[in-house]
């Protein structure tokens, strides 16, 4: 279905009940999609959806089996306060800047395999919005809490960035902490190379 029609564009979902199986697998969705409070029961699909900016599911409620794999978010997605009852998967879904999911209950049902929470890493050195932070932080912690380790590490080290751009923006105030920042990314990546540190000790021992 595609919900960016003229005739479908202004449908909201918000505190709808869904019964078992509800299916939106490749539906397409513009701006400002809401499901807020809404309540899914069992086998939601949601596989290959495509979602606009600042699509909306606070609060909402997920039964198990619930899938959102390989669906594709623009930026602002909210997921504050969502619960999830059972197994819900994100295996390779794509969000174009991290979405939000503060206060989720049941974290541990996530399923995040490939999930992708930041498409555009151009913009993570450019952003003075620290939202974006926390909302990193917080993917960080669901990460970690899910065992999903490769995830975490990216999450940390666009938090790294992130803070960089945030701490940029307030520059002088802050100089000696955006200097600490930028001089981390620049000697390791922000931990993530193995190969810079040696490279950099290779300059400094026989570069001059």
């Amino acid at each position: 279905a595609d919900f960016t029609l003229p005739e479908n564009k202004d449908i909201s979902f918000a505190g709808f009940e869904f019964g078992d199986e509800a299916n939106f697998s490749k539906a397409v969705f513009g701006n400002n999609a809401t499901f807020e409070g809404a309540i899914f029961g069992n086998r939601a699909n949601l596989e290959y959806a495509t979602f606009g900016d600042e699509t909306r599911f606070d609060r909402a409620k997920f039964g198990d089996g619930t899938s959102f794999d390989h669906a594709k978010f623009g930026a602002l997605a909210r997921f504050d306060g969502v619960t999830f009852m059972g197994t819900t998967g994100f295996t390779h879904t794509r969000f174009k800047s991290p979405p939000c999911f503060a206060g989720v209950t049941h974290p541990k049902n996530l399923s995040l395999v490939g999930t992708l929470f930041w498409s555009e890493n151009g913009i993570l050195k450019r952003t003075a919005d620290h939202r974006i932070v926390t909302n990193l932080r917080l993917l960080r912690g669901i990460a970690k809490e899910v065992n999903a380790s490769d995830i975490e590490r990216n999450l940390f080290i666009w938090e790294r960035m992130a803070e960089r751009g945030v701490l940029y923006k307030n520059w002088p105030p802050r100089a000696f902490a955006t200097l600490l920042v930028f001089v981390y990314w620049a000697l390791s990546n922000c931990g993530r190379s193995l190969v810079l540190p040696f490279a950099w000790l290779g300059i400094v021992n026989y570069g001059t």
